[in-house]
């Protein structure tokens, strides 16, 4: 069982400037505390300005803000849990660290399939309380648009090739929890899922009568 540091994965401690009016975390990385109407409002503007397509570009979001996210911080994480590089960590130490941060910031939990580094072509991410289908709640189809673009970034470093990520569980289809399968990209339609797929701005309406 990998054994990170101890205090590691702690909750972040946050350093609120009032005269400044900044909110810095111990990552390093400026924080703004949004509530979770950000995302459903977010999800109406895309589609309002998109059509039903919103979906792939919600996705798109959740990748290229995980991506982002990942290059700034991979380097000092991996030095701070022993490991020169993505290609030295094992599967079980990567499989603790996603688990732990999203933990950490609130994004429920995460369980990965055993085997995705180097034995499996696809494999199954588990989500539990994702905070965007539970604040959805269940409206018959996927709502994790934005979880679904996540993996996909976080990912495709330690495997090493692109993935794509659907959703074939969700809260909002009245399951106990999420699960998402990732694969090859070209293999794991994901732009035609989403586009296809996902809270609509009608179920954003309903949700907010």
């Amino acid at each position: 069982m990998f054994d990170p540091p101890k205090g590691f994965f702690d909750p972040p401690i946050l350093d609120i400037n009032m005269e400044t009016g900044i909110v810095m975390p111990n990552s390093g990385i400026r924080t703004i505390m949004m509530d979770e109407m950000f995302i459903l409002g977010l999800q109406k503007m895309v589609e309002d300005f998109t059509g039903e397509s919103g979906g792939f570009i919600l996705y798109h979001l959740g990748y290229w803000w995980s991506r982002k996210h990942h290059e700034m911080t991979l380097t000092p994480t991996l030095k701070r849990l022993g490991f020169n590089s993505v290609d030295e960590m094992p599967e079980e130490a990567y499989s603790v660290a996603m688990d732990k941060s999203f933990a950490r910031a609130g994004f429920g939990r995460v369980e990965v399939e055993e085997g995705y580094k180097k034995d499996k072509e696809m494999f199954e991410i588990k989500l539990s309380n994702s905070a965007y289908a539970g604040i959805v709640g269940n409206i018959g189809r996927p709502a994790c648009h934005l979880y679904a673009g996540m993996f996909a970034a976080y990912f495709e470093d330690f495997v090493g090739h692109e993935l794509g990520v659907i959703e074939t569980k969700c809260l909002s289809t009245g399951d106990d929890y999420c699960l998402f399968v990732a694969g090859p990209r070209k293999k794991i339609k994901a732009a035609r899922f989403w586009k296809s797929h996902g809270m609509t701005s009608k179920d954003f309406a309903k949700k907010i009568k």
